[in-house]
């Protein structure tokens, strides 16, 4: 912390996750961060960015995070690439029903009641999924 003090820092400039409030807006992270904005606003199925390892990939990941949760989207970010395809799908899914959660609970505070309309509930195999 003596860093801090000797020079003149409010707060410690290196962190073990890259902090937004941070971000560089440098010719190409602008133009990854527009892409991904395009890609969201049309509603393309997929975009990839790619980089030499500290070439601030993540960094952007995290800007758009905070950029775009502003927005009203619901973000899910996974820094795992090395899960199974089914531990990833996994995760997608508790993250997205995360999403889901928060999305009705906004609803239900909007309006004065809910009604959840459960067709052929006697289908389901697992009792405890009720």
């Amino acid at each position: 912390m003596l860093y801090l003090k000797h020079f003149g820092l409010k707060q410690l400039p290196f962190e073990n996750t890259p902090d937004p409030t941070f971000f560089y807006y440098s010719k190409e992270h602008t133009e990854a961060i527009a892409r991904v904005e395009y890609v969201v606003s049309t509603k393309k199925p997929l975009c990839l960015i790619t980089g030499e390892y500290g070439s601030g990939k993540t960094l952007i990941a995290y800007t758009l995070q905070t950029k775009l949760s502003q927005k009203n989207f619901h973000i899910v970010y996974s820094g795992n690439p090395f899960l199974p395809a089914d531990e990833l799908l996994h995760h997608l899914v508790l993250s997205l029903v995360g999403g889901v959660r928060n999305f009705l609970l906004k609803k239900l505070r909007h309006y004065n009641f809910s009604l959840k309309y459960l067709k052929e509930m006697y289908k389901l195999v697992d009792i405890q999924l009720l």
